[in-house]
């Protein structure tokens, strides 16, 4: 469904995700393995995604290699070490997560000190937009992987103890309901 969006506007945000890392990477809510032909400088890739039908996709795009891991587990349980991983990426997946707040904090323990935690996702609109948003957000939950299109992201990001906020755009990027987006960098003290 979101194919033709993905080429044409999220590619670059996903290319932006991965520039520079390297180390242990985390792609939280790995999905389909999209975010992986961009982490490339990375020694280790993690991929978690909660739903194992996804792990087929992931593993069909042919980037799965040496040193990746595609793991089913919940963001707000991460089975990984305190302290383990040197970048967590986020794309487009707090708006599906239970809990945004218990993610974060996950995001944040298993990051070691410095490390960062970058995102790419959708918010809550503003004015008409905000308005269709909590309109169809309930139907829109159900036929889109229980995608929370009310979300506010940045505000748990900041209030997540231990993350420090870098820098954070708002992007006139999407396509409505899933529209804008943000995207940006914290750092795990």
């Amino acid at each position: 469904m979101i194919g033709p969006i993905e080429r044409t506007v999220f590619q670059e945000h996903r290319r932006w995700l991965g520039a520079g890392v390297d180390g242990c990477v985390l792609d939280l809510g790995g999905g389909t393995g999209r975010q992986i032909e961009h982490l490339q400088g990375a020694d280790r890739i993690i991929l978690i995604e909660p739903d194992s039908r996804m792990h087929r996709h992931a593993e069909a795009r042919g980037d799965v290699g040496p040193g990746m891991s595609i793991i089913t587990a919940q963001g707000e349980a991460l089975p990984l070490a305190d302290g383990s991983c040197d970048h967590v990426v986020a794309s487009l997946v707090l708006c599906t997560v239970r809990d945004v707040r218990l993610t974060l904090a996950e995001a944040h323990r298993v990051l070691r000190p410095g490390g960062e935690f970058r995102f790419f996702e959708h918010v809550a609109d503003d004015g008409a937009g905000g308005l269709l948003q909590r309109a169809i957000n309930p139907l829109w939950g159900k036929i889109a992987g229980g995608c929370q299109l009310t979300r506010t992201p940045v505000e748990a990001v900041r209030a997540t103890p231990g993350l420090r906020v870098e820098s954070i755009d708002r992007l006139s990027v999407g396509l409505p309901p899933v529209y804008p987006c943000v995207r940006g960098v914290a750092i795990a003290e």
